[in-house]
């Protein structure tokens, strides 16, 4: 009687002293009872004790004390009489001390155990008048098969019995019966589930409803560790919930973003500043799917170049098997891309410059919307055909990881939820190594964004001196940068990738405009202990085709170097004669093809491009923010736009050094869809891109030229090409020599590396 009187105050008091004191006295009942052989008092303790245990280990979580649950519950089994009460109550007692040891050391076998015991019981407790019991033995049964769901063959099946299993139990329930929280938490974890196997929304609506009411039920009366514990289950169907609209939204952000509106009215400018590709992908990282994470910032970042790329594919096998579909998705691809930039060449044939009416804006939407679902609908109709269903789909993490075989690559995701970095290497082959980063990330990058865009402007507009730009500015945002993001991603590379040369960085945001490549070894670039060379690349999908590309000319480098000194309306660029001088003397006039001042024209550019796999540009660069396709380089007769560089295909384009300003800035309301031109020189086939996040340095500019093609140039055989996989390493060469040399950061930090 004692026993069940601490028994029953540990019931309502949860003091772990009272269950201390049960245990204790149902051990010396059971020795009592052994010696006097009473089989009553004997199954009564042995079950108890087997209880009591349970809630024991709950708290201590010691092997040894569930294992004396299990054995005390295996003795009270034997002594019960088949299909009685008694050994329906020790069925219980025992599958649950099984399922407890399972759960926290995961033993199969246990688990296996604890359903047969279950099922046992249930068959009884359905042929007697116990409704109670009954309801018990449901739940605690679909809990069980809970836990066997995803290594089952048929794992809806199993979660459409147990939605069955506990939807009865929690009818038996009376809501005031202090089973009914857990057992009705129980249920809306089982939906959560039929969710993750089905992709229904309104089962996890209904999960959620069941987690709020009893959250909101004062008259439930929770412990605090129930509270919590539904909480915490709340929070994750949330999650859950946002994770399923990102998901939507990336699937409709092709069709509203399309090339056309996108690029002459910035029309995916508020879908972005919804960060839906960003957020979604704190999501799945909140939810523990790393590997999600990185497939949805791939499907929803840079969604203008991934349709334009997909134009482009070779569609070789399709053309060999399907001929008529191949065709008519070329020739749509190409109608998308021409609508997209058309309107920008028109202008640029007819010397407007204001904005066109808006009548002219409408027809060229229309018709890019129109193309566009039907891109979709040629493509849902190839894919059915038997050996195309994953033709162009989204890639998924198994193909992204063969990005490893580069060198490690670091996506730093900025969400306002969380912020993190997801390494893909080598060790990191299952799923990408999460590195948790400041919640507060988001507005120090804000934050950084602001001052570096500002200083920057007032630096080239002559507001403000090198001097105070370098040491008020510039500093304090390479140390935020080396601080809150790089060092600790540095830590996490030192075991994952101790012996990597190379790392690419991705970053999402208006971290996109911010120098990490300055800060990956350390603040300043002058402490180089790890030497580590940093590349860019906006997508890892276009980093594996940039890898897998070869060019084909092996017998020489055929440069063509692109140099203009003067232009109308702009300012004189006398270091641009030096850099091509260098060009001539280190590879020799045999290898470059010239055009300066009166010969670099439009015309003759683009006619000199798909003859030489290298291009070094030497000129005036402009980004052109409200309207990125009119992004240009400052010939001789006329700007160069990116429309017309995106429109050229080239037979084997290989490396591209623009020594000229912006190059790589982007759109800050466009931030993740690198529009800029060395994205564009990217896009169209080259491998590697070396280009200026902001302006260059005219007598910095040649020294840096000079360093760079000295490096790529020493000790080649005159019969080979320089290999294009050493322009980064190059680059590093290059700025930390011109840095030991005493130039000042402003005037290297601007150069990056995009590519391989």
């Amino acid at each position: 009687m004692v026993a069940q009187s601490t028994e029953a105050r540990f019931q309502l008091l949860g003091e772990f002293v009272d269950l201390q004191a049960t245990i204790s006295l149902r051990r010396r009942c059971l020795a009592l009872c052994t010696q006097n052989v009473d089989v009553t008092q004997l199954f009564t303790n042995q079950s108890s004790l087997c209880t009591n245990l349970c809630w024991l280990f709950q708290r201590e979580k010691n092997y040894d004390i569930i294992t004396e649950a299990i054995s005390h519950g295996r003795s009270s089994l034997k002594i019960a009489e088949p299909n009685s009460s008694d050994f329906l109550t020790a069925s219980s007692n025992l599958a649950s001390a099984h399922h407890s040891r399972f759960e926290h050391f995961g033993s199969e076998g246990d688990l296996t155990i604890s359903i047969e015991l279950l099922r046992g019981a249930l068959r009884i407790a359905e042929g007697q008048s116990d409704q109670s019991q009954l309801a018990l033995v449901r739940n605690n049964l679909a809990s069980c098969l809970r836990g066997n769901i995803r290594q089952n063959i048929n794992p809806i099946g199993v979660v459409l019995e147990c939605i069955a299993l506990a939807t009865l139990s929690i009818e038996a329930t009376p809501r005031k019966s202090h089973d009914f929280p857990s057992r009705q938490h129980n249920l809306a974890c089982l939906l959560g589930e039929k969710f993750c196997q089905r992709g229904d929304l309104r089962d996890l609506d209904e999960a959620i409803k069941l987690v709020e009411h009893l959250l909101e039920d004062s008259n439930l009366r929770l412990s605090s560790e129930l509270h919590a514990s539904f909480s915490q289950t709340l929070g994750i169907f949330l999650v859950l919930h946002a994770l399923a609209a990102y998901r939507k939204a990336l699937e409709i952000l092709p069709q509203t973003m399309l090339l056309g509106k996108q690029y002459r009215n910035g029309g995916i400018l508020d879908a972005h500043n919804a960060d839906v590709g960003l957020d979604g992908a704190a999501c799945s990282i909140e939810c523990g799917k790393p590997s999600l994470a990185l497939e949805i910032l791939e499907h929803g970042r840079c969604i203008a170049w991934t349709r334009s790329l997909q134009t482009r594919t070779a569609f070789d096998s399709l053309k060999e098997d399907h001929p008529g579909h191949a065709d008519r998705l070329i020739q749509l691809g190409e109608m998308i891309e021409m609508v997209g930039t058309e309107q920008s060449r028109a202008e640029e044939r007819d010397g407007r410059t204001t904005a066109p009416s808006v009548d002219l804006e409408i027809a060229p939407w229309e018709q890019s919307l129109s193309y566009g679902r039907q891109w979709d609908a040629l493509l849902a109709e190839i894919r059915a055909m038997p050996n195309y269903h994953d033709f162009l789909l989204p890639a998924k993490y198994d193909d992204l990881r063969a990005i490893a075989s580069c060198g490690p690559v670091i996506v730093v995701n900025i969400s306002t939820y969380r912020s993190d970095a997801l390494i893909v290497a080598h060790a990191t082959h299952d799923r990408p190594q999460i590195v948790p980063l400041s919640r507060r990330l988001v507005n120090d990058v804000r934050q950084w964004y602001d001052i570096l865009s500002k200083g920057t402007a007032d630096f080239e507009n002559g507001l403000v001196l090198e001097n105070h730009f370098n040491e008020a500015i510039l500093g304090p945002v390479l140390v935020g940068l080396w601080e809150g993001i790089v060092r600790p991603i540095c830590d996490a590379l030192r075991l994952l990738a101790p012996y990597a040369r190379r790392i690419w960085w991705c970053p999402t945001g208006q971290l996109t405009f911010l120098p990490l490549h300055v800060v990956t070894n350390s603040p300043d670039m002058l402490d180089n202990a790890m030497l580590l060379i940093p590349s860019y690349t906006s997508t890892l999908s276009s980093l594996l085709r940039a890898a897998k590309a070869t060019g084909t000319s092996t017998s020489s480098t055929r440069i063509l170097a692109v140099g203009c000194a003067k232009a109308d309306g702009y300012t004189d660029l006398p270091g641009t004669d030096n850099e091509i001088t260098s060009l001539v003397k280190i590879f020799g006039e045999g290898e470059v093809t010239c055009l300066t001042n009166g010969d670099a024209t439009v015309e003759r550019v683009l006619g000199s491009l798909s003859e030489h796999p290298w291009v070094h540009l030497a000129c005036h660069g402009t980004q052109m923010h409200e309207r990125p396709f009119r992004s240009h380089f400052v010939l001789r007769d006329r700007p160069l736009y990116m429309s017309d560089i995106v429109a050229h295909k080239l037979p084997e384009p290989s490396f591209a050094f623009l020594s000229s300003c912006h190059t790589a800035a982007g759109v800050p309301s466009l931030y993740d869809e690198a529009m800029h031109l060395a994205a564009a020189l990217h896009i169209i086939g080259f491998r590697a891109v070396i280009a200026a996040q902001w302006a260059v340095d005219d007598s910095t500019a040649p020294r840096l030229v000079r360093e760079v093609y000295s490096y790529l140039n020493n000790g080649r055989n005159p019969a080979q090409i320089p290999h294009v996989e050493d322009a980064a390493e190059a680059l590093y060469h290059a700025v930390c020599a011109l840095r030991r040399h005493g130039v000042p950061l402003s005037r290297l930090a601007p150069f990056i590396h995009i590519g391989v």
